[in-house]
């Protein structure tokens, strides 16, 4: 998908225990001028994930379209 501030992302998804997570983390290799500093980077769906820590805490579930 294509984004107005930072450029085309590209989607990972992975097979865990033989069932197929489609599309749970993005990145972006080569994102616009403004947001250079998020190549490589891995975005990933907090609804998609048993569980998300930033800093050791966990972050709470948000209900949302991706849900």
């Amino acid at each position: 998908t294509g984004c107005a501030y930072k450029g085309q992302a590209e989607y990972f998804s992975v097979e865990v225990a033989g069932k197929r997570f489609q599309d749970i983390a993005w990145y972006y290799t080569y994102p616009a001028a403004e947001a250079a500093r998020i190549a490589g980077m891995l975005c990933f769906f907090n609804e998609k994930v048993d569980a998300l820590y930033v800093d050791g805490l966990e972050l709470p579930k948000p209900q949302t379209q991706w849900s």
